[in-house]
């Protein structure tokens, strides 16, 4: 989805279980900021087929080239309420339930061992969540205040609310459809996440990536796969990619951090400090002690005046600019590089082969002389 298809469509947002439209209150206000309208659907939680009558009466009332965003058990709500809907242009599921025609979230989450359901308080009338989980597993990157006002806003589901059952296809199996893994996300694992978002992929899996790799090995190239941080993971995440990484056995593993554009989605992403980033290099040593760890993106802004102290931990740097962004002076990379101690590999030593011309010659035989070929 790029910023000149929402400045020409209507947005229809869709909140999850529990939730209000609230939740949504920043993202209208930046949405709105970018020349885009956008209304969040007020779901009552009176049963699912009720939530999908708000969510198409609100999707309709949309107009054309409408855009839909669902979170959460929001998903399973947008997959029915959008279907058989022409004008809906796109689909974006945040975090959220891709699911089929009766299937049930909540066995999703068992199969993924969700925290949301070791959260949820069930009640003759409902199914609510306990206030005292809600923060870890709703509101981990709120204050303790704004948490607690959070939580106290939370609303009851009925229980007959997850009997999702309509006839024919989800709409995402018809409607140009985007998937947002979060992996900051604590209610939804991201492993669910991005089984879900395979759902939607039909040009290629992560495991054929993997198996991409393993190919390019096999025919002698030197595989790179790193990451990149700074975009809202936990330490969690940072020790699964670690250990996702360590099993593709990469030659060389770049360590990037985000580098929080203006008008990205990312953009007011300033989460790392020197100290984080330190500590995940020093991670990625420990992970990779016999593999090229490069210090890469973001260095610059991230680490700033630790810059010297992550040469002891990354063994190759990416020097100069970056494809979209400026990086340190070379000479100054040059300079860090001298003043810690280090040298540049190979510097000072030929690398490539001395010129031979005595072994290239004209070919003076075969079509167009006298002579036969290869004589």
């Amino acid at each position: 989805m790029n910023p000149s298809e929402t400045n020409r469509s209507m947005v229809v947002l869709i909140h999850g279980a529990w939730f209000d439209p609230s939740c949504w209150d920043a993202v209208i206000a930046e949405l709105g900021r970018l020349g885009t309208t956008a209304v969040a659907v007020e779901l009552p939680f009176t049963g699912f087929d009720a939530d999908v009558a708000a969510a198409r009466e609100a999707i309709e009332a949309a107009g054309p080239n409408v855009i839909v965003a669902a979170h959460s058990y929001g998903g399973c709500v947008a997959s029915a309420a959008a279907r058989d809907n022409p004008d809906v242009a796109r689909l974006v599921y945040v975090a959220a339930f891709l699911t089929e025609p009766g299937e049930h979230p909540f066995t999703i989450l068992a199969d993924y061992h969700g925290e949301l359901l070791d959260a949820l308080v069930i009640t003759d009338t409902g199914v609510g969540v306990d206030p005292d989980r809600a923060r870890e597993v709703f509101f981990g990157d709120r204050d303790d205040e704004h948490a607690a006002q959070l939580a106290a806003r939370l609303r009851s589901m009925p229980l007959n609310a997850a009997e999702m059952t309509y006839a024919g296809d989800p709409a995402w199996k018809s409607t140009t459809t985007t998937y947002v893994v979060c992996t900051a996300d604590r209610a939804i694992p991201v492993q669910a996440q991005r089984w879900m978002a395979a759902e939607i992929c039909t040009s290629h899996t992560f495991a054929d990536r993997v198996d991409t790799l393993a190919r390019a090995g096999a025919a002698g190239l030197s595989p790179c796969s790193g990451a990149i941080f700074g975009m809202g993971e936990s330490d969690e995440d940072v020790v699964d990619v670690a250990i996702a990484l360590r099993g593709l056995d990469p030659d060389s593993v770049p360590v990037n951090f985000l580098i929080p554009f203006e008008g990205t989605p990312l953009g007011n992403r300033w989460d790392l400090t020197p100290q984080r980033c330190i500590r995940i290099l020093a991670l990625f040593r420990f992970f990779f002690p016999d593999v090229e760890v490069r210090f890469a993106g973001g260095r610059e802004i991230h680490l700033r005046s630790l810059q010297p102290l992550a040469l002891h931990l990354a063994n190759s740097i990416f020097l100069g600019d970056y494809l979209t962004s400026e990086g340190q002076p070379g000479v100054d990379d040059h300079q860090m590089i001298t003043d810690a101690g280090f040298t540049v590999e190979g510097a000072h030593e030929q690398t490539l082969p001395q010129p031979r011309h005595d072994l290239v010659a004209l070919r003076r035989r075969g079509a167009g002389t006298d002579q036969p070929a290869n004589a």
